[in-house]
């Protein structure tokens, strides 16, 4: 099976005789720093990160209130924010839907032929899907539930082995 760094991905891990426990005590003390990969870097949106921490840090709520105008809202919000840390309510009286943020927009635009997930089995095989079958799947599956009875607003469970 091919792994991360087998795909010129940066794999982190550690080597030892030390305990599983120990290792990930190790893992969480770790103050390595590992930089984005030239690739990833060059097509992230911001570049500037020191200039993003600046801008939230002068206008919390505006920098907020510019961040969720990128997002599809089923119903827009009436405050970016409420109250005081711990207590503060993000977004008060807004409504997303997750599906259409993760999926749906990005399957009916120019994305639509890109790929959106690549899923690897234990023997290596490999199938790779792009936002527009992975849509397909997805409503098939919704399909296939609400022929079972499931509606709006009823909870379920899909048990998904590793």
């Amino acid at each position: 099976m091919a792994l991360p760094s087998d795909r010129g991905q940066q794999a982190v891990g550690i080597a030892t005789d030390a305990t599983p426990a120990e290792d990930f005590k190790q893992l969480l003390t770790k103050q390595e720093r590992f930089a984005p990969l030239p690739n990833v870097l060059a097509a992230a949106r911001d570049k500037d990160y020191l200039a993003l921490y600046d801008e939230a840090a002068s206008d919390l709520a505006g920098f907020w209130d510019k961040i969720a105008k990128d997002f599809t809202w089923a119903k827009p919000w009436t405050s970016v924010m409420e109250g005081q840390a711990p207590q503060t309510r993000w977004f008060v009286d807004g409504q997303l839907n997750i599906t259409i943020n993760c999926l749906d927009r990005h399957a009916t635009g120019s994305r639509a032929t890109k790929r959106a997930l690549i899923w690897v089995g234990e023997d290596g095989t490999e199938h790779t899907y792009t936002y527009s079958e992975l849509l397909a799947l997805t409503c098939q599956i919704a399909n296939g539930l609400r022929s079972l009875g499931v509606k709006k607003g009823d909870r379920v469970c899909i048990y998904l082995p590793l």
